[in-house]
């Protein structure tokens, strides 16, 4: 209020400097207008319930006397707590900065209720610079534990410097830490830890005892990695849990049908054909001739025959291909009937003329029953006008068309939905019927000339297929 009223001018209104003139005073009028100004100001600085009971007062002298009177407090209380608060003051999770502004706020507040007497004898001098170091002492004492070597430094300096200064030097070296601090790990050279050799007699023991600790073996399966409370294969496996598949070692360019580990007895040590993938236009020829291929097989196969004769019956793996098939064949069917196989990698068909388009190709194609055949051409076949086939391979001395559902899935927008007897094509999408694949014997079979178009669409209830075929 002091300082507003000081800003403005108005402070002579308060302190009875200038009091009431008579109203023959020809400023009167000025002074009058300049008190209401002033109790309009100090009305409007308090609470409503003290404003209430300063509205009778005429002069602006009368309400600050009022104010005075009612709410003055004796300096010795709150001296009492100044000096308690500064006595306790410590840094603690405020930084130098923090606790200085802190510590000097009080310390200014204690002065203005203690100020320093006036004196003409040139002793007040003296105690202002014993006040000074006493100001100095307790803020070092307040200072955290990490700053005692600073505060060590700045004890032995004579005479002790002041308070600004000390301060300056405690800010510049809190500021040295944080630098330091901030500093990366690559600008910080670090120097590797000294560990004592172990005597002779320890020291393989010791790696012994580290190698183990850092790479542990279970006992139950001897799979290093784990221990034998861990072991899945003693405890069980977790829900959810999907072992990792067992892959051969073939070419990477060579799409395999199955992937599983071979159990057989041990074959002759041949060396394994190379054969292009099913996809490749180039022109490089294989590395053996169509007999010394045969004859190999004929060599595998008799040496797998001379070693299963002595033991039960094992499964063994195929030769690498480019595709592998299952099932048995029927007899004879239409050429515009495809049969469906869920153990096919590729489709085959057996026409040429129903490509719409086709690259050359010299692969070659292994069959269950370990017969092998050459690919003519590999491309696309359009079985009507919203079924087009990715990938076939056109394989003419073939018996039947061969249809994959796992490529058909993978390489088209359709998903297969079997029963025990029928299988529908539907679209993946729009779950739109595009086919009927009727069970015949032990096989679906699908004939092209009869199915769906895009305006012709069976409701998914419909399951009638009227074709008939020949029993095998």
């Amino acid at each position: 209020m002091t300082l507003a009223l000081t800003a403005k001018h108005k402070l002579y209104f308060v302190d009875g400097s200038v009091l009431r003139p008579p109203a023959s005073d020809l400023l009167f009028s000025s002074w009058l207008r300049c008190n209401s100004m002033v109790i309009s100001w100090i009305l409007n600085s308090v609470s409503k319930e003290i404003a209430d009971s300063l509205l009778y007062f005429s002069t602006a002298y009368e309400v600050w006397t009022d104010l005075q009177t009612r709410f003055s407090e004796a300096n010795g209380p709150r001296i009492f707590q100044l000096k308690q608060q500064i006595s306790s003051l410590c840094q603690g999770s405020l930084d130098v900065n923090g606790y200085y502004t802190k510590l000097k706020s009080l310390w200014d507040e204690l002065q203005d209720y203690v100020p320093l007497p006036s004196c003409t004898c040139g002793a007040l001098r003296t105690i202002q610079t014993q006040r000074e170091q006493d100001r100095v002492l307790q803020f070092l004492i307040g200072l955290n534990d990490s700053f005692s070597s600073a505060c060590a430094q700045l004890l032995l300096v004579e005479p002790l410097p002041s308070l600004a200064k000390v301060f300056s030097l405690i800010l510049q070296e809190e500021r040295q830490r944080q630098i330091s601090v901030s500093l990366p790990a690559s600008a910080v050279p670090e120097t590797p830890p000294f560990h004592p050799l172990p005597s002779d007699s320890s020291f393989p023991s010791m790696v012994a005892t580290t190698q183990r600790r850092s790479r542990p073996v279970c006992t139950y399966c001897n799979i290093p990695g784990h221990t034998r409370e861990k072991c899945f294969k003693l405890h069980g496996y977790p829900p959810g849990y999907k072992p990792k598949p067992i892959r051969p070692n073939f070419s990477p360019n060579t799409p395999q049908a199955y992937s599983f580990q071979s159990v057989s007895h041990p074959s002759p040590n041949f060396p394994k054909p190379t054969f292009a993938a099913a996809s490749s236009t180039t022109d490089s020829p294989l590395a053996f001739t169509p007999t010394q291929y045969n004859q190999l097989l004929t060599l595998i196969q008799q040496s797998s025959a001379a070693g299963s004769s002595s033991s039960a019956p094992s499964v063994t793996t195929t030769t690498p291909s480019i595709a592998s098939f299952s099932g048995m064949s029927p007899r004879s069917l239409p050429r515009s009937c495809w049969v469906l196989d869920t153990g096919a990698t590729h489709h085959v068909c057996i026409s040429s003329d129903l490509f719409v388009s086709s690259v050359p190709s010299d692969s070659m194609v292994v069959f269950p029953n370990d017969s092998s055949d050459f690919v003519s051409t590999v491309g696309s076949v359009c079985i009507s006008e919203s079924f087009l086939l990715l990938n076939v391979l056109c394989v003419p001395s073939f018996m039947f068309n061969l249809l994959s559902i796992s490529a058909l899935t993978r390489d088209s927008p359709f998903f297969a939905n079997f029963s025990s007897s029928h299988c529908l094509l539907q679209d993946r999408a729009s779950a739109t019927t595009i086919g009927i694949a009727r069970r015949y014997g032990d096989l679906y079979v699908l004939d092209s000339q009869n199915l769906f178009s895009h305006v012709n669409v069976p409701p998914p209830r419909c399951f009638s297929f009227h074709i008939r075929y020949p029993v095998l």
